[in-house]
């Protein structure tokens, strides 16, 4: 899974979202980028508690791995920058 951050996260907010993977057991990378920052879920799906991931503050969204990946700063239906 991956969790997509909001723009104007703070590092607090992503050290909050790794708290709740390690406490449910799971390993994260934190893939830093120039608009926004996504972290990635290292483990089983089944550990995670979706919805504490969904409701935490500053996510914007989270998504399987089998769903179609878009970068991290568009939205389904937004043109593609050239």
């Amino acid at each position: 899974m991956i969790v997509v951050m909001r723009p104007e996260c703070s590092k607090s907010d992503i050290l909050h979202v790794t708290d709740l993977l390690r406490k449910s057991g799971l390993d994260n990378c934190v893939i830093r980028g120039s608009r926004r920052d996504v972290i990635e879920i290292l483990g089983p799906s089944e550990w995670v508690d979706r919805k504490a991931l969904e409701t935490a503050p500053m996510v914007e969204r989270v998504l399987d791995k089998d769903e179609p990946l878009l970068t991290s700063d568009r939205v389904p239906g937004q043109g593609t920058r050239e």
